[in-house]
């Protein structure tokens, strides 16, 4: 995060997108696209590589304890031309404007956020949930793209893959 200025025009040089073809397949559905992830590699680097790309990036995020800190992710991420949503009493409303619009919302997903009541076998251990991707999948039918970022030798390797969910009621 703290080398984000000097990533500006150059995450081709520090980022490979691996399987984009699927994020463009999901965009091409126009429900906009739901892209996940965890606390895992360098997620941060992601939205900006897609930015400089030409995707239409809006990224949902929680507001930093030090608002110093939060500022200062917040002004590195517009100046990709990134679009922030934070956590609080608008989200849903402004999430949903930008779904409409068919823009990639970008939302990390974390192992057990101990606020939901929605509980998941996570390697044999209950987890909470969220349940904020399932609620957007279901009620705007918006696609759902896993993706990570691994560092590969001098670079970090985006990939990306399309997760399907059956209905069952």
């Amino acid at each position: 995060l703290l080398h984000m200025e000097a990533w500006r025009g150059r995450t081709s040089e520090k980022a490979i997108c691996k399987n984009l073809e699927t994020l463009d397949s999901a965009i091409e559905e126009n429900q906009g696209v739901l892209l996940v992830s965890g606390h895992f590699g360098n997620w941060e680097i992601i939205p900006p590589t897609l930015a400089e790309l030409g995707y239409s990036i809006t990224m949902y995020v929680g507001r930093q304890t030090n608002p110093l800190t939060n500022e200062l992710q917040n002004f590195s991420r517009s100046n990709f031309g990134i679009e922030t949503i934070n956590k609080g009493k608008m989200a849903t409303l402004q999430m949903g404007r930008a779904l409409a619009a068919n823009k990639i919302i970008a939302m990390l997903i974390d192992q057990n956020d101990n606020k939901s009541d929605l509980y998941v076998d996570f390697f044999g251990k209950l987890a909470s949930s969220s349940k904020g991707t399932a609620a957007f999948h279901l009620l705007r039918r918006s696609p759902v793209v896993l993706v990570s970022s691994l560092v590969v030798g001098d670079h970090y390797e985006i990939n990306f893959k399309r997760i399907y969910f059956e209905l069952t009621g």
